[in-house]
C-alpha cells in the first residue's frame, strides 16, 4: 500500500500516476472542509438562476474579503478562512517580513487559488535535473483530469497546452480591446522581446450538467458553480476507484522508514490521539512548509534550518488609453485575463510573467479605499476610471527574488520561525519591467502607474518551493530524482519542495506534472 499525504494538486497528480500503474493507495489528510452552514448556504445558491445571484443571497460569500492598494488582505473561500486554518496545535508560524502559511484543507490551496496554469521553459529551469521534454508526458497526462480555459494564440509556440479538451471562455470588454490592440501591434512587441495572449485557467466553461459559466463576476469569493478547479474533484474521481482509500481528519507528524516498508505517526484532528499508518512508500504532498517543519524534525537535513526559494510577486496597476464604455462591469468573469511574457535580456536573463486582470468588485473597493475620506467625492468619477484600470500581478524568477529561512524552534513546540532574505536584484528588476511597459506604451494601449507599484512580502503569491531540491547527485541537503530526502529509500517528497528554483510562469501546473512524473516512475520500483 502506497501512502500519499495530502489531496492538494500535487497529492491527487501523484496518486493519479500511481493508479495508473495499479498501484494501491491510501491518502492521508487533515481534509478541512468549508463549515455545513455555508455549504448549505452554497448549494441554495446552486439552486436559483444566476439572475437572482445578488444580496443578501451572496452575502456571505463577501465575509472577510478586503482589498485595498495592497490587493487582497486574505483570500477566503466562499467567505471562509477553512484553507488557512490549521486542525491541531503544535503547529505554530511566526513571520517576520513573509506573508506565506500552510494549508491543511481538502484540496490544499486549491480550494482558494485564482487557477493560473503555464508550464515551463527549458530557459528558465537551466539549473533542474530534468527537462521539459522529460516532464511534457506528464503535463499532459494532468491536463486529462484539470481543465484549462485558454485557446491557441500567440503564446502556443512558447507554452503548449498539451491538451487537446480545451475550454474557451469569453473575455472582458476592457480585454478584447487589449488583444485587439496587441493584435494589430503584434510584430513591435515582438520585436520588443513582448510576448502576449489569453490567459489560461483551470476552469471549465461548461459543466456535464449543462451549467456553465454565468460571467457573475464573483470568481475572486469563489465560483458558485465550482468551475474553478479544486484538487478536491479529483480526489472523488479517485475514490471511486478500488485500489483507492481516503482518510481524512488525520494530521501527520512523522514519517519513519522500516525495514520492508514505511510507517506515519499521526493525529487525530477530532481529540488529538495518536495513530500509526503502515504502508510501503510514503509520498509528501503536504506543502512546503509542512514539509520543512517533518524535514527539520526528523534531522533529513543536516542544518537547523531550510531555505526556501519564492517567485517575487508585484502589484501593478495600469490605464488603458481608453475605456470600455459603459458595461464594463457586467456578464465579466474576475479571473486573470490576458498575459504579457516579457523575454528581454536587458531585463532579466528568465521570463518574466505578467498577469492581467480587468474589473472586478474588489477593484472598485482598494480605489476607495485609496482615497480615503474623498471616496463620497471620487464615487461618481470612480466608473470611468474603472473601465481603464487594469492590474498586474507580476512574477520575478526565483534568482531575483527574496529567500525565506525557516527554523524550528528548539523548544519542541514544532513552531517554524519564518523569516524574509532580502534580495537586492528584485526591486532593480522591477523598475525595467515597469520600464519596459513605459517603452511600449503606444504597442500595448496601456500606461503603468510606476509610483503605485507594489511589492509583495516574500511568499505572498504562494509561489514558494526548492527548501530540498532535486538533484542528479544528491546531497544531505537535497533529494534524488525521485524527491527521495537523503539517505532514505521509500520516502518521496512531490511538493514544491523538492523544485530547485521557482521560474516566474506559476508554480502548481509543473508541481502536478512533477508529481505524476515521480509517482509513475516510483511505481516500478520493488
Amino acid at each position: 500500500m502506497n501512502l500519499v499525504i495530502g489531496s492538494g494538486p500535487a497529492g491527487v497528480s501523484c496518486a493519479m500516476a500511481l493508479l495508473q500503474a495499479n498501484q494501491p493507495i491510501t491518502m492521508i489528510d487533515s481534509g478541512t472542509t468549508l463549515e455545513p452552514d455555508r455549504l448549505q448556504a452554497l448549494q441554495q445558491l446552486q439552486t436559483i438562476g444566476p439572475e437572482q445571484w445578488t444580496s443578501p443571497a451572496t452575502d456571505f460569500l463577501h465575509d472577510g474579503m478586503r482589498a485595498n492598494a495592497d490587493g487582497i488582505l486574505l483570500k477566503r473561500a466562499f467567505g471562509s478562512d477553512y484553507p488557512y486554518r490549521v486542525p491541531l496545535s503544535g503547529f505554530g508560524l511566526t513571520l517576520d517580513g513573509a506573508d506565506f502559511r500552510p494549508s491543511f484543507s481538502q484540496g490544499g490551496f486549491s480550494s482558494v487559488w485564482g487557477g493560473v496554469v503555464l508550464p515551463h521553459r527549458d530557459e528558465d529551469i537551466q539549473n533542474w535535473p530534468v527537462r521539459v521534454a522529460e516532464l511534457a508526458p506528464h503535463y499532459s497526462a494532468v491536463a486529462q483530469f484539470m481543465p484549462i480555459a485558454s485557446g491557441l494564440d500567440r503564446l502556443s509556440d512558447l507554452y503548449p497546452l498539451y491538451s487537446d479538451r480545451v475550454h474557451r471562455f469569453e473575455h472582458s470588454p476592457q480585454a478584447k480591446l487589449l488583444l485587439s490592440r496587441w493584435d494589430a501591434a503584434s510584430q513591435p512587441l515582438a520585436t520588443n522581446h513582448i510576448r502576449f495572449g489569453s490567459s489560461r485557467v483551470a476552469f471549465r466553461t461548461q459543466q456535464p450538467s449543462g451549467d456553465g459559466c454565468a460571467y457573475c463576476g464573483l470568481c475572486m469569493y469563489g465560483c458558485p458553480r465550482g468551475l474553478i478547479y479544486n484538487s478536491a474533484d479529483t480526489l472523488q474521481q479517485l475514490r471511486s476507484s478500488p485500489n483507492f482509500r481516503y482518510i481524512d481528519g488525520l494530521t501527520v507528524d512523522a514519517v519513519h522508514e522500516d525495514p520492508d516498508g514505511v510507517h506515519l505517526c499521526c493525529r487525530s484532528n477530532a481529540d488529538g490521539s495518536p495513530t500509526i499508518v503502515r504502508g510501503k512508500r510514503a509520498f509528501l504532498a503536504c506543502g512546503v512548509l509542512n514539509t520543512a517543519r517533518m524535514a527539520l524534525a526528523q534531522g533529513w537535513v543536516p542544518e537547523p534550518r531550510l531555505t526556501l526559494s519564492d517567485s517575487q510577486y508585484f502589484l501593478l496597476p495600469l490605464l488603458t488609453f481608453r475605456g470600455a464604455g459603459r458595461g464594463f462591469d457586467q456578464h465579466i468573469h474576475t479571473l486573470a485575463q490576458m498575459f504579457l511574457e516579457i523575454l528581454d535580456h536587458e531585463v532579466s536573463p528568465y521570463t518574466v510573467h505578467l498577469q492581467l486582470y480587468t474589473y472586478s468588485s474588489l477593484m472598485r473597493e482598494a480605489l476607495l479605499d485609496k482615497v480615503g475620506p474623498l471616496a463620497p467625492i471620487a464615487k461618481p468619477f470612480a466608473n470611468s476610471f474603472l473601465s481603464r484600470l487594469v492590474m498586474v500581478q507580476g512574477y520575478l524568477h526565483s534568482d531575483h527574488s527574496d529567500r525565506i529561512d525557516v527554523s524550528l524552534r528548539p523548544d519542541g513546540d514544532r513552531t517554524l520561525d519564518v523569516r524574509r532574505i532580502e534580495n537586492s536584484q528584485n526591486r532593480a528588476v522591477i523598475a525595467r519591467i515597469c520600464r519596459k511597459l513605459w517603452q511600449n506604451r503606444r504597442h500595448l494601449g496601456l500606461v503603468p502607474l510606476t509610483p503605485l507599484l507594489k511589492p509583495g512580502l516574500a511568499g505572498r503569491g504562494f509561489h514558494v518551493g526548492s527548501s530540498l531540491p532535486m538533484s542528479a547527485q544528491p546531497t544531505p541537503s537535497a533529494t534524488d530524482l525521485l524527491g527521495r530526502p537523503y539517505g532514505l529509500h521509500r520516502t518521496h517528497i512531490v511538493d514544491a519542495s523538492v523544485l530547485p528554483s521557482i521560474p516566474a510562469t506559476t508554480i502548481t501546473f509543473t508541481v502536478m506534472a512533477n508529481a505524476h512524473r515521480i509517482g509513475a516512475a516510483a511505481a516500478s520500483l520493488s
